[in-house]
């Protein structure tokens, strides 16, 4: 037997959830929350964040906000850093340091940087320490 098809959630829900507690995006339609950081992981971003200085920012991909671990544009894409809540300009580079939840980073949001033509994808694994660079 089928089950009913879900509800696909929207940017009202994100933004009904209280923004202190805020740690969710919206992947393929599905309202998700992040996994918290272990101290390797945080670690890992922390170090990769002070050396590149890139944004921390939730983005807007067709009206549904992800927020990558670590993200960058291009100076003539995005000479400011938005003054809103979510960059709503497709990034150049995204980084997502790999958690618990492997699948949603090597899969599903992998899918949707390529669909929105992102153009450098990298994946740090602080686990295995390994980086994979995808463009």
């Amino acid at each position: 037997m089928v089950g009913a098809p879900q509800k696909q959630a929207t940017l009202a829900d994100f933004l009904a959830i209280p923004e202190e507690d805020r740690f969710h995006e919206i992947i393929d339609g599905e309202l998700v929350q992040k996994a918290q950081p272990t101290p390797r992981h945080g670690g890992a971003q922390v170090k990769l964040a002070a050396a590149l200085d890139p944004c921390e920012v939730d983005v807007l991909f067709s009206g549904a906000p992800l927020r990558p671990d670590l993200s960058g544009w291009r100076r003539e894409r995005m000479p400011e850093l938005p003054a809103t809540a979510f960059a709503q300009v497709t990034p150049d580079w995204v980084c997502e340091v790999l958690s618990s939840h492997r699948a949603r980073d090597t899969v599903r949001k992998q899918r949707i940087y390529r669909r929105h033509g992102v153009g450098h994808y990298w994946l740090l694994d602080s686990e295995n320490e390994t980086l994979t660079v995808l463009r």
